[in-house]
């Protein structure tokens, strides 16, 4: 599914796309939590919602986000809209590689591995094709490379129901 031409338009400006990604990451998440992610605001986008426990906090974040769905798994982008700081979420990805995405209303368990060179690049022009402004956000940075990542479901991922059961904390003594 690619964005529509229009939305593309208004998210340009680098105001309105710093707006509207505050304003679809407030509504959207509790939105996609609420109707096992049947329901979003962002209907045109492929979205995601991102179950990671923060890399500092040890706490359950949950952040919606848009994807990319290849043959090898799900990209995400960290993009932050074209801000020069990058998402919190990609330093949890980094210390936790294990999560839990909400993606099409199913709630399945994946590993997250950083891209790099080749697969870097090929994930990068999906990522565009699908959307394209993010082209547009990495020519606005000069100090930082967009962050790509493959989320790849694990193996006997088998769709989790409860969200208690999302993360087995006691494990990991957090």
């Amino acid at each position: 599914m690619k964005v529509p031409k229009i939305l593309l338009g208004v998210l340009k400006n680098p105001r309105a796309s710093h707006f509207l990604k505050v304003f679809a990451a407030a509504v959207d998440g509790p939105l996609m939590r609420w109707s096992g992610g049947r329901i979003r605001l962002s209907f045109v986008i492929p979205m995601l919602l991102l179950e990671v426990v923060g890399a500092r906090s040890k706490t359950l974040r949950r952040v919606p986000l848009l994807y990319v769905d290849t043959n090898d798994g799900l990209i995400v982008v960290g993009s932050n809209g074209g801000s020069r700081r990058e998402p919190a979420w990609c330093k949890n990805l980094r210390a936790n590689r294990s999560v839990t995405c909400l993606v099409k209303g199913r709630r399945e368990r994946y590993e997250a591995a950083e891209m790099h060179c080749s697969a870097y690049a090929a994930a990068w022009r999906s990522a565009v094709s699908t959307y394209p402004n993010y082209a547009l956000y990495q020519e606005r940075l000069s100090s930082r490379t967009i962050p790509l990542f493959r989320l790849s479901r694990t193996p006997h991922s088998s769709t989790v129901t409860d969200e208690s059961q999302t993360f087995d904390t006691s494990k990991d003594g957090f």
